[in-house]
């Protein structure tokens, strides 16, 4: 006799991801199955403890989750790091810098022992979605207006 096969493959980068998503109001209206399509797209990337991972005064590459580890928030003042916060796990960055062109106000390091993993949505993949969201958007206006 034959068993049943187990299709359902738990994904703990994919768990974390669908657990977090909504904490940026981008992602919000997104259908589910556009959100699972995303949860593909994250690069997992691990940083050494101090290891800088978003410069000061660089636009924001994308949006990063915090998934292990530690990262503390600083500025550069007068050639003078500050420290502005500690984010854990569950914690994002650059959630609406990602969304402008704008240089970032502040820097990001990995702060432990053991280094710190962040789960990456790059810019490239959010300027796709955010095409495929404006298409949508029109194609709901012209039937909205037809009807």
């Amino acid at each position: 006799m034959y068993k049943s096969v187990r299709t359902d493959h738990s994904d703990p980068i994919q768990s974390f991801f669908m657990s977090r998503y909504d904490r940026i109001s981008y992602f919000s209206n997104l259908d589910i199955k556009m959100v699972e399509e995303l949860s593909y797209f994250l690069e997992v990337k691990i940083f050494e403890i101090n290891q800088v991972i978003l410069e000061p005064a660089m636009p924001c590459p994308g949006i990063y989750f915090v998934f292990k580890g530690a990262v503390v928030i600083f500025l550069n003042h007068d050639g003078t790091e500050v420290e502005l916060d500690w984010l854990g796990r569950g914690s994002v960055i650059g959630q609406h810098s990602c969304f402008s062109d704008d240089e970032l106000l502040f820097g990001a390091r990995s702060s432990v022992i053991g280094g710190t993993a962040c789960l990456v949505l790059d810019r490239e993949c959010l300027d796709c979605i955010r095409s495929r969201r404006n298409i949508f958007d029109s194609i709901a206006q012209r039937v909205s207006e037809q009807g």
